[in-house]
């Protein structure tokens, strides 16, 4: 019924051939306790392997997010920076504008003084003395 290959008894793995012609390989318990000490450090290792590929997805994720945050961040700095240069325009043409306004105010205020000093130099010296002189001319006559 049974049928070996292996011409020696204790070697092994022995290889026996049933009468239904499936094949069995016999192993002994020290052959079978490394197989499985094997097996469990391979499932190991894949689970090792498996863990550290989501870790390298996660970490292309997060590289992602990043970048996509660290454009967001670039494209508010440009604006910040664009609005501080508009603040700076109208701050500019405020003062500029102020310093106008405050010049024109200088100009008139020395167009009144100048204008009152007309006016006094005028009714000091010409139309006061003019005025005396014709009510002196009239009162003399």
């Amino acid at each position: 019924m049974i049928t070996q290959l292996s011409t020696a008894q204790n070697i092994y793995p022995k290889i026996l051939i049933l009468e239904n012609k499936d094949t069995v390989i016999a192993f002994t318990n020290q052959q079978v306790l490394k197989f499985n000490k094997e097996h469990v450090m391979l499932k190991h290792c894949i689970e090792y392997s498996n863990i550290q590929d989501s870790i390298i997805i996660n970490n292309k994720q997060i590289i992602n997010d990043l970048l996509n945050l660290n454009k967001s961040l670039l494209y508010l700095d440009s604006l910040s920076l664009a609005k501080i240069k508009t603040k700076d325009i109208i701050l500019d043409i405020e003062k500029k504008e102020k310093e106008k306004v405050q010049q024109s105010f200088l100009d008139f205020q020395k167009q009144v003084k100048k204008e009152k000093r007309k006016t006094w130099f005028l009714n000091t010296f010409i139309v006061v003395p003019v005025f005396a002189a014709i009510t002196t001319i009239l009162l003399i006559k």
